[in-house]
This record gives structure tokens, C-alpha cells and sequence, in this order.
């Protein structure tokens, strides 16, 4: 099971505190303090698929049966729970840039706000420096996330099957 665990991120209501979104660990995910911290979701997903990946291309070399697979990866969504050093693949908190309008519209209604974590009124802006702190954290989980499927992509290479497999992405 890819558990998407959470974390403590900083938040209107909680002011700048330290947060353990970014997690000990190395870049490509292997936990510091393993069976303390609990795995990476989208490791554990691109784990699965390369492990499923390999016996449906073995049967497809037996047999000759065509195979589809759906990979579901989980972020960026919320929370934002990353390997720390991929923090270090983007600019110093300060010259991350804040959004140009910092609310949401009011003529969204309430029901468009999805979560209250880690903004509890959408309407109002956060301060600057959690504003910063949320997108660096949303540009490393995209990061992450992006990793994990350039795993897989690698994968499907090694199999020798890029060449006969339709890869389609799809965000929401």
C-alpha cells in the first residue's frame, strides 16, 4: 500500500515553524530513518509498476500478449512530503517568487477551496514567506514526483518496449 503520509508544513495558522515536509533522506528517496519515517508514496508506486512492468514484458516475450498498465502517481498533491536535498535544485527561499494575485477570486465559491490545510480562509492572503515556503515545496514535490517517473520511463527503455508502448500523462 503507497500510504500518502503527511507532515507538518507551516501554515496562516501556525506561523513559519520549521516544517518536516522535507524529509531526511537521499535524492532518490532512501530514508535516513527507515521504519521511523515511513516510505515515499510515489517510490513505492514506481517500485510497483517497474516490479509489474517486468512480468507483463517477460509474458509478452513467452506469449506475445500485448499488455496495458495504469500508473497512478499521487503528487504534487497535498502534502507536500519530499526527499529534503531537492531543495537544493531550486533558488534560496527569497528569490522564490509569490503569485501576482494572492487570493483566491471571490467570485470562486468556498466549495472550490478544497482543503483547509494548510489555508484555512482562501480569501485572505498568507504572508509572504509561507506563500514562498508553500511553492518551493510544490516545484520539489513536482520534482520528486517527476523522478519517480523518469524511474519508470527508464524501465519501460531497458525492456525494450518505448518503441511499441503509448505513454499518456494526465494531470489534474
Amino acid at each position: 500500500v503507497a500510504n500518502m503520509w503527511g507532515c507538518t508544513m507551516p501554515s496562516e495558522h501556525s506561523g513559519p515553524a520549521p516544517s518536516t515536509c522535507p524529509v531526511n533522506a537521499s535524492v532518490d528517496g532512501t530514508l535516513a530513518n527507515p521504519g521511523i519515517d515511513p516510505e515515499f508514496c510515489d517510490k513505492v508506486i514506481a517500485n510497483d509498476a517497474i516490479a509489474k512492468m517486468r512480468l507483463l514484458a517477460a509474458n509478452y516475450g513467452r506469449t506475445g500478449q500485448p499488455f496495458f498498465m495504469a500508473v497512478g502517481f499521487r503528487k504534487p498533491h497535498l502534502a507536500f512530503r519530499f526527499p529534503a536535498p531537492w531543495l537544493d535544485k531550486f533558488p534560496d527561499l527569497e528569490a522564490i517568487p509569490v503569485a501576482k494575485h494572492p487570493t483566491m477570486d471571490p467570485s470562486v465559491p468556498p466549495i472550490a477551496h478544497h482543503d483547509a490545510t494548510p489555508q484555512l480562509n482562501p480569501y485572505v492572503p498568507v504572508t509572504p514567506h509561507i506563500a514562498k515556503q508553500w511553492r518551493l515545496y510544490y516545484m520539489a514535490t513536482i520534482a520528486w514526483m517527476d523522478s519517480q517517473l523518469g524511474r519508470v520511463l527508464d524501465e519501460l527503455e531497458a525492456l525494450q518496449h518505448q518503441k511499441d508502448t503509448l505513454v499518456v500523462l494526465h494531470a489534474e
